[in-house]
């Protein structure tokens, strides 16, 4: 959004400076015209009072109305395009006040890009389009992808159905670790419903453990895109995954919240924590 309003911004900024530039030529012209319409019927009611080359009056007299007139036709003009400018400068206003909003909001953002993956055709597309909204303002980029060209990116949601063996059904990349991989995420989340089976049969799965892993087994409706907007606010105010989690859906005695989704997290990653954005 950012790079858009900047987008808007030049190009409006352009069109501004371009027509400053011609309603600065079409003043100068006015004023040529305006004195080429004076001089001539200046002379010619002179030569009319005074009885001196007479022949001349209707001569000047038509070559200073027709200058009026072009004076006239180019001042509409010009008062036709400061209108346009007076648009153009307070939607110029507007732009300037949205741009300074977008990079206050940009300067709380977390500078990292999060990905949202559906990999299954049976999981909502309206489920992905949720967590995008609740969760992509928390970062500085965001991205949704649907074809086995994942695009990279430091945390990765993943809509995916798990084979009882842990593999990822229906795609490629045979299993989570492996995804993880290939995105460069750090923190994966299996963002869709699955077994408990298939969840532990995926924790075995082999591949490279260097990403902290979340296996869901019931979003819990909305409260999954509120539990992980809260846990990326808690990272973002500078601690570190592990922390952050404990404090959320703490283990033993204190259960987590009911609005809480129930997961399992794989911290193969460690104490991720998120660059600071002061």
């Amino acid at each position: 959004m950012l790079q858009t309003t900047i987008d808007n911004g030049t190009e409006l900024l352009a069109r501004h400076a371009s027509a400053v530039r011609r309603a600065r030529t079409l003043q100068r012209w006015q004023w040529v015209l305006t004195f080429v319409c004076l001089l001539p019927l200046v002379a010619a009611i002179y030569f009319k009072f005074s009885a001196t080359f007479t022949e001349f009056v209707l001569p000047l007299s038509v070559l200073g109305m027709l200058a009026g007139s072009g004076s006239w036709v180019v001042g509409r003009k010009r008062d036709r395009l400061i209108e346009d400018i007076k648009v153009m400068t307070s939607a110029l206003r507007k732009l300037q006040a949205t741009f300074e909003s977008q990079v206050a909001r940009a300067k709380n953002r977390i500078p990292l890009s999060i990905g949202f993956y559906r990999l299954a055709d049976d999981i909502p597309a309206a489920q992905v389009k949720y967590d995008s909204e609740i969760l992509s303002p928390l970062f500085i980029r965001s991205v949704v992808a649907e074809d086995e060209a994942l695009p990279k990116s430091q945390i990765a949601f993943v809509y995916a159905r798990l084979n009882e063996d842990g593999t990822i059904r229906g795609y490629d990349t045979s299993n989570i670790r492996e995804l993880a991989h290939a995105t460069d995420a750090s923190i994966v989340v299996v963002a869709s419903d699955n077994s408990a089976s298939s969840i532990k049969s995926a924790i075995g799965q082999p591949g490279p453990k260097k990403a902290n892993l979340v296996f869901t087994l019931d979003r819990n409706g909305d409260g999954f895109a509120r539990f992980f907007a809260e846990l990326f606010t808690k990272m973002r105010e500078g601690k570190h995954m592990l922390e952050a989690w404990v404090e959320l859906a703490p283990q033993g005695p204190h259960s987590p919240s009911a609005l809480a989704p129930q997961t399992l997290l794989v911290a193969e990653g460690g104490k991720i924590a998120f660059p600071h954005t002061a």
